[in-house]
């Protein structure tokens, strides 16, 4: 049973109901169903702790290796710029992360 959505106050009810029949339809304009798999998946607290603890790594990961992917996709572009005869430099910039507010 899908929940109730809310709209703004200035919504009519047949507004309300043809906004909710067009959220199921798809392009060739047949019922769009919710997948059997997310209907019957349980929510346990091992799964969410577990995808918060791998979003976690992946941005501690992508933090460590910033200079490394900086320095990698500077290289490509440079060698891309050789390759097709441009002239110019491809030169990295360190940039200091200001975590506070001004």
């Amino acid at each position: 049973m899908p929940k109730e959505r809310r709209y703004p106050r200035s919504y009519d009810r047949a507004l309300r109901d043809q906004l909710d029949q067009l959220r199921v339809r798809g392009y060739a304009g047949g019922v769009i169903s919710a997948h059997r798999a997310l209907l019957t998946l349980p929510f346990k607290s091992y799964r969410i702790i577990g995808s918060l603890l791998l979003m976690v790594a992946m941005l501690l990961a992508w933090f460590l290796l910033r200079g490394t992917v900086s320095d990698t996709w500077a290289g490509i572009f440079d060698f891309w710029r050789r390759a097709m005869g441009i002239d110019g430099y491809v030169h990295p910039t360190k940039v200091k992360l200001q975590l506070t507010r001004r």
